[in-house]
């Protein structure tokens, strides 16, 4: 999440030196090295891998709402950085040092979960291998030219859509009498035993809390949704690359989630025992199991080895992702400028290995007492996402007041997303009410447990902790010691009036159109476009 100072306009202009960006327009202020390299083509394909499964209505909020500040304001960190220019300081970096950690940790669960799928073919080797195998590429992928994660992640989303798009047209194919059993199956299984279990209490009431317990796992799987935001700061053309994905990424991968849940309701009883086998492996996917009761068999490889590349890929992201928040931080002058050094590669290689040593909690899921404890991680996580996910959206409701109170015309950004500021409105409105019930379930009778309420609601009180530090320190370093205001602290003058917000960025924008050449598009390049 956010990222910046008091002091903004000094700030940014001994942050900017140092990094040796001048000569840059500000639409490249806090990346790497002023030297974006990864394509449009490298971005669309991230964004839409990034977001395939559990995305729905809140995450498409959520996106299209990071895509129209990015796209105005493309810098490393994305919208952390945004929630200190349109926000606050204090915001800035209680929003980023939680947005990192959520982030960071995910590192571990997807090499976890990764060598959890690769004991599929062979179980008589310690997870603990696989682990410091899969840990290595990672870390060095991110330590070297952006360009080779770009392609890297350009070829994991291609099998991962490959997959999406067979899963699909092979479970049409098993729901119409396909397989070879012949069995046609409809929606057979939408009456018998019914499309959704119910969770807790019987009735429609347990169907709803059982589609409701699902929220916060959908919101740790998409907790990087905002990953076209921040890798788009690192594209060539942010500006045109950034609305390119936002606009038609989410559009495709609303189809792809809508037909897949369709697919796999028809197909899957909601009440088959091999959902619930344990392994964590393919013979848990849903596909897979339908597959294998109609007479398929052997699909299950496949589909494990496209789903280890998926979670290896989340992992990579996730350092990406994790490494730039640190530098954004470290830019606006909330974190160590330790944070901003980069290497030959152009890599913010402290960045990096300062968030990638969180890989190493992907060890304590070797250890039952310990894996208890990278739940409860997991857990944090979540929610931290959440809590993310609503300052994004607050922050783009400051981003619009400010845009009103000055007069400036939202006709005139790179991007203008839909619905606005009712789109911000919704995914605020709904992320503070998904993290409010997200333990709802330790309040129901016999089913109290301390572990899980702290685990679901530890976050809220870290949030409002960091930002109680942040406060703080901005309030000594800035006012306290030359004012000696003790009131000041306690005060929200912190928070970015909208008359005084800065929006200088539609000059750069003025001036990259009048100096943009548009490239027609002949034969395969408008096909591909259009792809």
């Amino acid at each position: 999440m956010p990222s910046s100072t008091s002091d903004a306009a000094s700030l940014k202009e001994a942050d900017v030196s140092a990094l040796d960006l001048e000569g840059l327009p500000p639409s490249y202020e806090g990346n790497d090295d002023g030297r974006p390299r990864l394509s449009a083509r490298h971005l669309q394909f991230i964004s839409i891998a990034g977001m395939i499964g559990t995305m729905g209505v809140i995450t498409a909020a959520v996106s299209v709402t990071a895509g129209e500040m990015s796209s105005f304001m493309p810098v490393s960190a994305g919208f952390v950085r945004h929630a200190t220019k349109f926000v606050g300081p204090a915001v800035g970096a209680a929003t980023g040092f939680n947005f990192w950690y959520s982030i960071a940790i995910q590192i571990g669960v997807e090499v976890t979960a990764s060598a959890i799928l690769i004991s599929y073919w062979n179980a008589d080797i310690n997870n603990a291998v696989w682990i410091t195998i899969l840990l290595i590429p990672i870390f060095i992928l991110n330590l070297v030219d952006v360009r080779f994660f770009g392609e890297a992640e350009f070829g994991f989303a291609a099998l991962k859509i490959l997959l999406v798009i067979i899963l699909i047209i092979g479970g049409l194919v098993v729901d119409l009498g396909g397989g070879p059993n012949g069995d046609r199956i409809g929606f057979r299984f939408w009456n018998d035993p019914g499309a959704m279990n119910s969770y807790l209490v019987p009735g429609a009431s347990g169907r709803f809390l059982g589609f409701w317990s699902t929220l916060t796992n959908a919101a740790f799987a998409y907790g990087n949704v905002q990953i076209v935001a921040i890798a788009g700061a690192e594209t060539s053309d942010p500006r045109r690359a950034i609305p390119k994905a936002v606009r038609r990424t989410w559009v495709r991968v609303v189809l792809f989630y809508v037909l897949s849940i369709l697919i796999v309701g028809m197909i899957v009883r909601s009440d088959d025992p091999n959902l619930n086998d344990g392994s964590g492996t393919a013979t848990q996917s849903p596909f897979v199991v339908a597959f294998n009761r109609a007479g398929i068999t052997g699909f299950a490889h496949f589909v494990n080895a496209v789903v280890l590349t998926s979670a290896f890929s989340s992992g990579n992201s996730c350092l990406f992702i994790s490494s730039r928040t640190l530098v954004g931080l470290a830019v606006d002058g909330l974190a160590p400028k330790l944070f901003t050094r980069r290497n030959r590669f152009g890599s913010p290689w402290v960045a990096v290995c300062g968030s990638a040593w969180l890989g190493l909690f992907a060890y304590m899921s070797l250890q039952s007492t310990a894996f208890e404890v990278f739940n409860w991680l997991i857990n944090l996580s979540a929610i931290a996402s959440l809590i993310s996910w609503a300052i994004l959206c607050f922050t783009y409701l400051r981003f619009h007041r400010g845009l009103t109170v000055q007069g400036l015309s939202r006709n005139d950004l790179p991007y203008k997303s839909p619905l606005q500021p009712y789109t911000a409105f919704f995914g605020f409105f709904m992320c503070i009410v998904i993290t409010f019930f997200s333990g709802f379930a330790v309040f129901f009778p016999d089913n109290w447990s301390a572990s899980a309420f702290f685990s679901n609601y530890l976050n809220v009180f870290v949030i409002i902790v960091l930002f109680a530090i942040a406060k703080f320190a901005i309030w000594w370093s800035d006012g306290f010691i030359r004012t000696r205001n003790w009131l000041g602290m306690w005060s929200f003058a912190g928070v970015i009036p909208a008359r005084e917000m800065d929006f200088s960025e539609f000059e750069a924008i003025r001036k990259e159109n009048e100096s943009r050449v548009e490239k027609p598009l002949r034969g395969w390049t408008r096909l591909w476009d259009l792809i």
